[in-house]
């Protein structure tokens, strides 16, 4: 998994949500990523038995892995308004934009969580939301950070 890729959240209806769509002081708003977890593995669910009157232990049935629970972290990066209430006006509407995508990706209908691994390909999942949309400030309230949840059934991505 590649932080610095661009993510795409495209959700059942609605408008998708493209996170690092831009660089810092290009002069676009940017919903920036700075941490992911989870994405690239799945936890293992790994029985083990101790023999019996031995030493040691056996694994009687295949190793499964889990589903995917990532979680994401960033910020709102505002670069077309200067500091002040119009930056906070495009700030607030970022937040509510990701809001309503995100709500979209609830139920019986997944999202799709899309990005391009330089060198590597294209990978694609099926995700719901999942863990709330939080946020926070940042360098003295000009700065807005998020973290959410999505929550894959696959254990792995589709793709290369």
């Amino acid at each position: 998994m590649d932080i610095a890729s661009v993510y795409t959240l495209t959700p059942p209806a609605g408008s998708p949500i493209i996170f690092n769509s831009g660089v810092l002081h290009d002069g676009t708003d940017i919903y920036f990523l700075t941490d992911i977890k989870g994405l690239d593995s799945a936890d293992l669910r790994v029985p083990q038995f101790l023999k019996p009157r031995d030493d040691g232990g056996y694994k009687p049935a295949s190793w499964h892995e889990e589903p995917l629970h990532p979680r994401f972290q960033g910020a709102f990066v505002i670069q077309t308004k200067p500091p002040g209430a119009d930056c906070r006006e495009e700030r607030n509407a970022m937040y509510h934009a990701l809001k309503t995508c995100l709500r979209a990706c609830r139920g019986t209908s997944p999202g799709e969580l899309s990005w391009n691994e330089p060198g590597i390909g294209d990978f694609e999942l099926e995700v719901f939301y999942e863990v709330r949309l939080d946020h926070g400030f940042d360098a003295g309230y000009f700065v807005m950070t998020f973290t959410f949840g999505l929550f894959s059934e696959a254990s792995q991505p589709s793709g290369v």
